[in-house]
């Protein structure tokens, strides 16, 4: 049952013959083996029997895949040409190749076929070969019979196609509850399942009437109500059942994530794990169907936390979308993302999208690379600062989150790489690469303005929200450290659970190898490396952003884990902390926090902050350059915060954080030998160390000032000695500047007499460590090069005289008010600092001696002071103050080893042998002390200075400091912004147009479902419930011919009977028409001159500049916009001018359409239920420039179908640029004022020429002078031709039945003119109006609703026009004689007709029976009375009317009417002369509207304008001329028959004989050109020659002076293989189109239709779109120009539109392709698409005939049950059904008459005609069997129906009424087929023997 081929084996003959098989039966064999009779031995097959193919050869795989592909209901031969089963192999991935060759070879092979479905009650089927022809007959055995079975898809889709189900899923029962309502709609989406599976008609009929949408649009109705989790899995198995060609529209149901965001939350989940089963199994396929941008949109459709279910599968799906997905597609899927993160209300939504953002970035995740480029693009880590600002504190910790993973990852950093190595590295990346993406150029200075500005927004952004949440410092943290292998979700949780009291346990859970840092690790390597473990901060602004929250917390526990964090990593890391110190103001964060406020939970915070602090500094001093300036900035920042009270006044901050700082960097003494002494050098001696300690000692210094008051000062003898002032913190402190100066004092002079090891270690420790240091440092890798670092005898000085001045004053403290031991403790020290300090006079490198009196003169200073103190204690001491004693004596001793070793220094000898006999004072000089004391005091105050100026300096440069990160923040603010807004706008516009489209869509949708609905529902329709007592109310269809005439009517469905406002209540109401509205403008009676409106152009001037600013626009849109059709490139506010109501709104101009939206917030707009119009660019031929309001400010838009559309704008400027692009885009004709004077002046030359009828010249000049059916102020004017209305008969060719057209209608009766003289005169003074004669004018909005009152949609206007009631019934339009009379006496109304008299008859009759009240005679308002010679019909009244306008008599006199309203008379001194002057308001020019600043005046005389008439557009400037005399007569057959005569006769070159195949059965006339076909589908050509032409049989190409038929010499003849005798093609089954290239022929019984190129005499196509055999078709040639368009390029065709009908009750419409260039038809070719463009439905019966009409847009089709139908050629909707033919007649030939709107029926076989008109109404009927005819043709003019019948004789009777109008014999065989030709000249006759006869009037001497 499958495709696979299962075996295969060639027959066996029972015996040997070399006789071939002649007989074959296919039955079912019994085993029975008592049967005796072979023949008994089988038995037929029970059941329906599809195709059966008997072949000549075995099967190939291919051939058999083939064949199951095709399936069971495939009917045909396998042909290449066969286009309907190309996509059926497609879809089985057969491509065309191997296609072809197995479809050849099949054919090939094929011997016979049968097949029953379609060919019911035939015995034999003949095989098609390509020699000789063959037939081979079968047999059904055992009784059987032939059957034709329909299954239930084909009665389906002959019911009305599929979408006869699509009801079952509406809201058709309304009284059931929900679980019934989804239970129906799952049942009726099954049953379109069983309908679409294997039915591939069926699928492309859904799919043709875009059922899927309307599946879409119909669950969207009705909401929750109709959507189910079952549901899910129908719609499902209907996408996968609706054929892989038509996925992209079956999908659209299921992947609808606007329509499942509607159902509940159960269904919304079981939807989402659907789709993500897809994307699991289907990322490429579902990436297709649903583009991840829908996506990301659909997030925002089930908003809150409701839908976080929903939104995470979604997500999830889009996960896997993204994964593998193209780099182009995920940069958009990024834009959509950042609109979203950006611009979405909702905090629920963001954060779950950045939930996933962050899951989905993870490093090592297969999609972080590609997203990490896409957002790159796009700012980078710029994009989460957005999502910082926001309240949810959810957003805000995933958005921290998302930046970390934003950061470009550093390649090859390493944490130990040296310091500052690393520093903005990131940065840098981020920097350099959003530099590139700006097209800028990237520096140092760039990327540390980036982090500056970036950390400044972050902060910003976060500081105004707490810092308490668990998740937003994790955040924070993994911003800090660059990212954490662990998603986001794990962090929260771990930060979340279980949480212990300590912090520190939380910072391990969150970094498991971080583990604090020992002593030994803080001085275990060279470069203060890393703990293992310990992490790398890469983010280091980060660090400044968590203290800079942390310090706004009041959160006790959010401090203590940041301060716990920071603390391990700076500890644990050297880089660490370099990243934290380049936070400028780190202190302005941390200090705070060591206040002393008393709370005892604070204590382990401060603890740990006073810790973070100290290894900040302790890294500053050791290893940055400028460690000193952090030191100095902390103890300014301690006195800030002193002096603002942050701090107390007695704060010791400053000296236990440098106490901690100097406990940490100085070594601690061992007794390890040499081990030791490099343990002291480790730290001190590294050149930055010892140069950052150096300059701290200003510092130092000024604290022992403060602390120790006057007792350290030295100079000061009788300094107060308060010992309880120092506290004991402060002695600490003392402590540690002895050992800072033990360690950096530089080396002094050894003594050569020092007798003692121990002495000499004591006194030269510092010279020996310095002089060991200082070679070990040189040769250290890491060690500098410049010779600044490495020390020289000048800096060593300066270093010794700091030493020295701090070391005394220390030791002067201790000597004054320091316990005991600690003063033995400092004279300890400072002796062994004594060589350093008093150094001898030492020498640079050059030998030049160094100025050391600062040095002398202080020594001398600081003996003095002890001098004085000594003799101050000796006096002062107590015998018992043992003590004072001990104290004395230690500063004794320190005098002595003073003086002893500064003996060289202090005298100023050059050896020590001049000044050993000098002690104690001897050696101190007054002069020298002197000037000693006034250095240090000139000092103190320095170092006071100093330490407020330090405060000073930080708080400008923290000033500073701001401004640049407000400078930078601003930059990159403005840096992203450039970035963010053109996403942000390009997707504004992307869902703006995404919006706009699905309303769009969704309101198309529901009109096209109104329109099934009514079609399923109507008379014809299989829902239809119609019983014939229902009243169906009609109006006017919008539809326009080639004439621009509007005949078809259309049900009204939203009819409401009127009802008349009680009288005093209307609101407005208008007065009658000669009531001219009290405008007077000051001075217009003299500046308003009635001349020529040469002056009054459209603009054409300033087009030029328009076109070249279009030009400009449009290359730069060719090269940017050259692959988006759907970009808007144009749009602007515009107003919608329709027939009903003028609609504000917005006008978008694209590649591919025009659109216009409705402005909802506009008044006019809020009850109209339409919002968009749309126009696609190809069918746009023509762009008018047109007036509104009588300003050029409009433009009309005309399409190929005839359709059209006006706006208006607010200026010229803006109508003319959007007219330019609408032409542009759309490749049309601009008609502007040159181009409509042009076009004028050709429609002329046709009319004068009587190429040209009157109506059609008139509706010509008509839209050249700007009228259009859009605006009923400027309707379309016509004139009165006729003056008789009372007559009872009337003579058409008597010249007194007809008014003076060279006279207005004002001036028909001279009575009346002298009063409008009068006026005109004595308003030739009036200074404020110019003079007029007329008032009213002769066309105007009152007028035309006044003529068209009765019909829809014009009743409801004019019930409007007078405040919601008719107007009085004495003053409607109620008689066309008194409607006349009026306009002859009355003096207000002059007004002439509107098209509608000479086209249409709808408007007189009162269709809708509308109450239109009594007149005051009592007589009641229905239909208008119409003239006696109308014999009571409306028609007839139309007919004459347009006869009298085409009349010999009008075409004389019709020019002066012309020179009135269109000509020279419309103005100036013509119209004067002419009595044709209206009120000034109604010319243009005559007021600039845009110039009025009194608002009511401008809204008085708007309507003005719009209300009492506009004067068209003046055409000509000159005189029109007269139409010329016709000189030769045409449509002698409808007009002069008896004048006919036997002209000519060819043959197609049979025997002569009468015969079914030859008769000829089809006449094609195009030109000159005859196409004859006859039974057997042969085709011949011949020439028409008229009178003048010349024949190819001539001799010498003479000159023919009689009608003729030249057969063509190389004529070629198409036939078909062999034919049978019951499918001989008849009038309705061949066609030849296209000027005779193409030959279509139907009625074969593989239900196909084929193409024949004529001229090659091969078949191209075969195609077939029904369930049977088709029976007739009809062919249009369609032309998107005027009647009255006679430029080249409207000349063209744009489309041939197809038909046909078939024995399945269907209609289906095609469109033929016609190829560029010359018909040259290959194999390749398709001229027909695979599938029908519609299929139409309303038939019960086989189609017998069909007709089409491009100018109506109308396809008349009759049944075998008599049923005559209209179809709508655009969209298949049933327009009418008319009235049946009689009982047993069958229609055989259907035509409709374009110019008349009628529809003509024929039956062949029962002699029954009628007429009926295109609106319902039954014209004419005839019906008589014996007179049966078998050929039908209508004259060109439509006047006459002609008919042939077998004795050879052709009738002539009249399409009005059916009458007789002649009678012909043409020949002595049957008529078979008839045409006319050459204007209705000629008469071609085919017969039944094949011959084709011309008849023909006798020759005119001359014509033209």
């Amino acid at each position: 049952m499958g495709s696979t081929l299962m075996d295969q084996a060639k027959l066996r003959y029972p015996v040997k013959s070399a006789e071939s098989i002649s007989y074959c039966r296919i039955a079912s064999v019994t085993f029975d083996t008592s049967v005796q009779n072979p023949l008994l031995k089988v038995c037929p097959f029970f059941g329906q029997l599809g195709s059966t193919y008997i072949l000549d050869d075995a099967l190939s795989p291919p051939a058999i895949s083939m064949i199951y592909a095709l399936g069971p209901e495939y009917v045909g031969r396998f042909k290449s040409t066969e286009s309907h089963t190309e996509k059926v192999l497609a879809a089985v991935s057969m491509n065309a190749i191997e296609g072809r060759e197995t479809r050849e070879y099949l054919a090939e092979h094929i011997v016979l076929v049968m097949n029953a479905v379609t060919l019911a009650g035939r015995a034999t089927q003949y095989g098609e070969t390509d020699g000789n022809q063959t037939d081979h007959d079968y047999s059904l055995i055992g009784g059987a019979k032939v059957c034709v079975t329909k299954s239930v898809k084909d009665v389906i889709h002959c019911l009305g196609g599929v979408q006869v189900i699509l009801p079952i899923l509406s809201n058709v029962m309304r009284d059931v509850d929900v679980d019934q309502h989804r239970a129906i709609v799952c049942e009726g989406v099954y049953l379109l399942v069983a309908l679409l599976d294997g039915s591939r008609l069926n699928q492309v009929t859904l799919t043709a009437c875009d059922g899927y949408a309307l599946i879409a649009n119909l669950l969207r109705s009705n909401g929750q109500k109709s959507l189910g989790p079952a549901l899910i899995t129908a719609l499902d198995k209907l996408r996968r059942t609706g054929g892989l060609e038509h996925e992209t529209s079956s999908a659209r149901v299921v992947l609808d994530l606007r329509l499942w965001a509607l159902a509940d939350a159960e269904t919304q989940q079981q939807h989402g794990e659907y789709i993500l089963s897809l994307a699991m199994k289907h990322a490429e396929g579902l990436r297709y169907h649903l583009p991840m941008s829908t996506i990301i949109d659909a997030l925002e459709y089930t908003p809150g936390e409701a839908g976080v279910k929903r939104r995470r599968v979604l997500l999830e799906v889009l996960k896997h979308l993204i994964v593998g997905a193209p780099t182009r597609l995920v940069e958009e899927a990024a834009e959509s993302i950042i609109y979203l993160i950006e611009e979405c209300a909702d905090d629920e939504v963001v954060g779950d999208v950045l939930r996933f953002l962050v899951n989905l970035m993870q490093p090592g995740d297969v999609s972080q690379h590609t997203l990490n480029q896409a957002f790159t693009k796009y700012g980078g880590p710029l994009l989460a600062l957005s999502s910082l600002s926001r309240d949810s504190q959810r957003v805000r910790s995933f958005a921290l989150l998302w930046l970390a993973n934003l950061m470009p990852p550093l390649e090859g950093f390493s944490r130990g790489s040296g310091t500052g190595a690393h520093i903005s590295a990131a940065f840098g990346a981020a920097a350099g690469a959003l530099s590139a993406t700006l097209g800028g150029k990237f520096t140092a200075t760039t990327s540390q303005d980036f982090e500056v500005g970036f950390f400044t927004a972050v902060a910003n952004a976060l500081e105004k929200f707490p810092l308490d949440v668990a998740e937003c410092r994790s955040a924070l943290f993994e911003l800090l450290l660059g990212g954490q292998a662990l998603p986001a979700d794990k962090v929260a949780e771990k930060m979340n659970a279980n949480r212990p009291p300590s912090i520190r346990a939380v910072a391990g859970r969150l970094f498991s190898k971080v583990t604090r840092q020992s002593d030994e690790a803080k001085h275990g390597g060279e470069d203060g490396g890393n703990v293992v473990g310990v992490p790398g901060i890469v983010n280091a602004g980060a660090a400044g952003v968590l203290l800079r929250l942390m310090s706004a917390s009041d959160n006790h526990e959010m401090r203590l884990s940041v301060l716990e964090l920071l603390l391990q990593l700076v500890e644990g890391a050297s880089v660490n902390a370099q990243a934290v110190l380049e936070q400028r103001g780190w202190q302005t964060w941390i200090l705070p926090i060591l206040r002393d406020d008393g709370d005892e939970t604070r204590i382990e915070e401060r603890s740990i902050a006073r810790r973070l602090i100290t290894a900040l500094l302790y890294h500053a001093v050791l290893r940055t350059v400028d460690g000193h300036h952090h030191v100095s900035n902390t103890l300014g920042v301690i006195d800030i915060l002193i002096k603002r009270g942050a701090l107390p006044d007695d704060s010791n901050l400053a000296q236990e954080l440098l106490s901690d700082l100097l406990v940490l960097i100085l070594p601690q003494r061992t007794n390890s030998g040499e081990q030791d002494e490099w343990s002291e050098v480790q730290n001190i001696e590294a050149p930055l160390c010892r140069r950052n300690l150096a300059t701290l000692l200003h510092i130092f210094d000024s604290i022992i000032s403060d602390t120790a008051s006057q007792a350290a000062v030295l100079g000061v003898p009788n300094a107060p000695l308060d010992k309880t002032a120092i506290k004991q913190v402060s002695w600490d402190f003392y402590a540690n500047i002895w050992a800072l100066l033990n360690a950096i004092s530089p080396p002094g002079q050894p003594f050569e007499d020092v007798k003692s090891d121990k002495e000499v270690k004591n006194t030269n420790m510092a010279q020996k460590i310095h002089r060991r240091a200082k070679g070990i440092i040189r040769d250290m890798p890491f060690s500098s090069t410049n010779e600044s670092d490495v020390d020289t005898v000048g800096s060593l000085e300066t270093l010794r005289d700091q030493c020295q001045r701090v070391g005394f004053r220390l030791i002067l403290l201790y000597v004054r008010v320091g316990s005991l031991d600690d003063l033995r403790t400092a004279v300890n020290s400072c002796t062994g600092l004594l060589p350093s300090f008093l150094a001898p006079v030492l020498t640079d490198g050059d030998g030049k001696a160094l100025d050391t009196s600062a040095l002398g003169n202080r020594a001398h200073l600081f003996l003095a002071d002890l001098l004085r103190f000594v003799e101050t204690a000796k006096t002062n001491v107590a015998a018992d103050d043992e003590e004072s004693r001990i104290r004395l004596g230690l500063v004794v001793n320190l005098v002595r080893l003073a003086s002893e070793v500064g003996r060289m220094l202090l005298s100023e000898c050059e050896t020590i042998e001049e000044c050993a006999h000098l002690e104690g004072r001897d050696l101190i000089s007054e002069q020298k002390v002197a000037a000693a004391a006034a250095n240090e005091a000139k000092e103190s105050r320095r170092v006071k200075e100093f330490r407020s100026t330090v405060s000073e300096n930080f708080l400008a440069a923290r000033t500073k400091h701001e401004q640049r990160q407000k400078e930078a923040e601003s930059a990159l603010l403005s840096t992203r912004t450039a970035k963010v807004t053109p996403v942000c706008d390009s997707e504004r516009a992307r869902r703006a147009i995404r919006r706009l489209t699905f309303e769009e869509h969704c309101d198309t949708l529901a009109r096209r479902w109104s329109t099934i609905l009514h079609d399923l529902q109507g008379e014809r329709g299989p829902w239809s419930s119609h019983t014939g007592s229902g009243a169906t109310y009609w109006k006017l269809d919008k539809s326009e011919d080639a004439s621009m005439r509007r005949s078809r009517l259309k049900p009204d469905y939203k009819f409401q009977p009127y009802k008349d406002v009680p009288k005093g209540e209307s609101a407005t109401r208008a007065d009658a028409q000669d009531s001219i509205q009290n405008v007077r403008l000051v001075g217009m009676g003299q500046q308003w001159k009635m001349t020529s409106d040469r002056e009054f152009n459209d603009g054409d001037d300033e087009q030029s500049a328009i076109t070249d600013e279009l030009a400009e626009k449009l290359a730069i849109d060719k090269e940017n916009e050259m692959h988006n059709s759907t970009k808007v490139l144009f749009s602007t506010p515009a107003t919608l001018v329709t027939l009903t109501r003028t609609i504000v709104g917005k006008l978008d101009i694209s590649r591919d359409a025009v659109v216009f939206v409705v402005d909802r917030s506009q008044e006019s707009a809020k009850d109209h239920r339409k919002r968009f119009w749309r126009w696609s660019v190809e069918d746009i031929v023509e762009v008018h420039h047109m007036r509104y309001r009588l300003q050029h400010k409009a433009f009309e838009i005309h399409c190929s179908d005839h359709t059209s559309a006006f706006f208006a704008f607010s200026t010229k400027k803006i109508a003319r640029f959007a007219a330019a692009r609408v032409t542009a885009m759309a490749n049309a004709v601009l008609m502007n004022r040159r181009a409509k004077a042009e076009a004028a002046e050709r429609s002329k030359e046709l009319w004068k020429r009587r190429e040209l009828g009157t109506f059609d010249y008139l509706m010509a000049l008509n839209t050249y002078a700007g009228r259009t059916l859009h605006d009923l102020s400027q309707y379309p004017v016509f004139p009165w031709v006729l003056k008789d209305y009372t007559s009872d008969t009337i003579d058409l060719n008597d010249p007194t039945v007809y008014r003076d057209l060279s006279r207005p209608v004002g001036a028909l009766n001279p009575e009346r003119l002298q009063t409008f003289i009068e006026r005109y005169e004595s308003l030739i003074d009036d200074p404020d109006t110019p003079p007029f004669h007329y008032g009213s004018h002769y066309s105007s909005c009152p007028i035309v609703l006044y003529y068209l009152l009765r019909l829809g949609p014009y009743t409801k206007l004019a019930r409007a026009l007078q405040g919601g009631r008719f107007d009085q019934s004495d003053r409607l339009f109620h008689s066309v004689a008194e409607t006349f009379n009026a306009v002859l006496e009355s003096s207000a109304d002059v007004k002439e007709l509107i098209p509608e008299f000479y086209y249409s008859s709808e408007f007189l009759v009162n269709t809708n029976s509308l109450e239109l009240g009594q007149r005051q005679d009592g007589v009641t308002i229905g239909d208008v009375e119409l003239p006696p010679w109308a014999n009571g019909s409306r028609f007839e009244f139309t007919r004459v009317m347009r006869d009298a306008l085409e009349s010999e008599h009008v075409s004389r006199n019709l020019h002066s009417w012309i020179d009135l309203i269109f000509g020279c008379a419309q103005r100036g001194q013509p119209a004067v002369d002419r009595h044709n002057v209206f009120y000034y308001l109604t010319y243009e020019g005559a007021v600039d509207l845009d110039a009025l600043e009194d608002a009511d005046q401008r809204r008085a005389i708007e309507t003005q304008i719009v209300n009492f008439g506009q004067t068209p557009t003046q055409i000509f400037r000159k005189a029109h001329p007269p139409r010329s005399i016709q000189s030769w007569q045409s449509h002698f057959v409808s007009e002069s028959p008896e004048t006919l005569m036997f002209a000519a006769v060819v043959s197609s070159g049979n025997d002569g004989k009468a015969s079914l195949s030859r008769a000829v059965v089809n006449i094609s006339v195009d030109a000159s050109r005859v196409d004859t076909i006859d039974g057997a589908r042969a085709v011949a050509g011949c020439r028409l020659i008229r009178p003048g032409g010349v024949a190819h049989n001539f001799n010498d190409g003479e000159s023919n002076d009689v009608y003729a038929l030249d057969l063509e010499p190389m004529a070629k003849r198409i036939e078909e293989l062999y034919v049978s005798p019951d499918s001989l093609a008849h009038s309705q089954t061949v066609h030849v189109a296209l000027r005779g290239k193409v030959l279509l022929s139907v009625g074969h019984w593989d239900r196909s239709m084929r193409l024949f190129d004529v001229d090659e005499g091969k078949e191209i196509q075969r195609i077939s779109a029904h369930r049977d055999v088709m029976t007739c078709l009809s062919i249009c040639e369609h032309s998107s120009a005027r009647t009255w368009d006679a430029s080249p390029n409207a000349q063209q065709m744009r489309k041939v539109v197809l038909v046909t009908g078939s024995r399945d009750t269907t209609i289906a419409i095609w469109e033929l392709l016609l190829p560029h260039g010359a018909w040259n038809m290959s194999k390749a070719i398709r001229a027909l698409k695979a599938e029908p463009r519609v299929i139409c439905f309303g038939h019960d019966e086989p189609i017998t005939c069909v007709n089409v009409s491009s100018q109506l847009n109308l396809i008349a089709s009759g049944s075998a049950d008599g049923t005559l139908v209209l179809h709508d050629t655009r969209d298949g909707h049933i327009v009418r059904a008319f009235e049946r033919t009689p009982s047993g007649s069958v229609p055989s030939w259907i035509k409709i008459l374009d110019t008349s709107s009628r529809v003509v029926c024929a039956c062949a076989a029962s002699g029954a005609l009628s007429v009926h008109h295109v609106n319902g109404a039954t014209l004419a009927k005839y019906a008589s069997r014996h007179e049966t005819f078998d050929a039908c043709c209508v004259t060109r003019d439509e006047r006459i129906l002609l008919l042939g019948n077998r004795r050879g004789d052709v009738t002539l009777r009249h399409t009005r009424d059916l009458s007789i109008r002649a009678q012909i014999n043409v020949a002595n065989v049957g008529v078979t087929a008839l045409s006319t030709a050459a204007s209705d000249e000629c008469l071609l006759v085919g017969l039944a023997d094949g011959r084709l006869c011309l008849w023909a009037p006798s020759p005119a001497p001359a014509h033209t």
